[in-house]
């Protein structure tokens, strides 16, 4: 009789290991791992070979097992969302702030053509209200894709694994310039009491 087919024993994908870390850095974002144990798990999960590797880095935190595309709902923090909404809403600014540069020449230059001039008033006005209550261009300037919001999240979070790596080298090469006057002042230490020695054993046989 055969033994059953354990999946644990398969061996993971690209796109598993990157599943395995999103799912951390969800975890991480809740509050559920330090800063270290963050990048010590996201290091294992780089050297995991089988499914039955990721197992223990997900004992204490749960693990969402990849859906079908159709099925995904993806989940993100108010303000996570709010981020990349104001990231979207600088380019409706954007064009905006590159209309105002363009029509305050061209306003002043019909100054003396009322006409034209009281046409112009009404452009800005009008370019605010297509842009920001008819709503014309892509769906993303108005409300962001959670691609968008999952690579911002993603971005946050190895911004603050590289501080924290930055912030470690910082302690360590502090550590290693302290070890290192230490070993100095022992030196000298051990330096001065072995010539006051010798200055004592000279002194006794004069």
């Amino acid at each position: 009789m055969s033994t059953p087919f354990d999946p644990r024993n398969l061996r993971l994908s690209d796109n598993d290991r990157a599943n395995a870390m999103n799912t951390l850095g969800r975890a991480f974002a809740d509050g559920r791992l330090s800063m270290t144990e963050y990048d010590e798990r996201c290091q294992q999960i780089g050297a995991a070979q089988y499914r039955a590797d990721l197992d223990p880095l997900f004992a204490d935190i749960p693990f969402v097992t990849p859906q079908p595309a159709n099925n995904e709902v993806a989940v993100y923090t108010r303000g996570q969302v709010e981020k990349a909404y104001r990231s979207s809403r600088n380019v409706r600014a954007g064009i905006l702030g590159v209309a105002t540069m363009v029509w305050i020449p061209v306003s002043a230059g019909l100054a003396n053509f009322h006409e034209f001039f009281s046409l112009s008033i009404f452009l800005l006005p009008a370019l605010w209200f297509v842009l920001y209550v008819l709503k014309p261009g892509p769906q993303e300037w108005y409300a962001p894709k959670p691609a968008k919001v999952e690579r911002e999240r993603m971005r946050e979070i190895r911004m603050a694994s590289a501080a924290y790596h930055a912030e470690l080298q910082a302690q360590h090469t502090t550590e290693l310039m302290q070890k290192r006057m230490q070993r100095k002042q022992l030196a000298s230490e051990l330096q001065m009491d072995a010539m006051q020695f010798a200055r004592k054993s000279f002194d006794r046989f004069k």
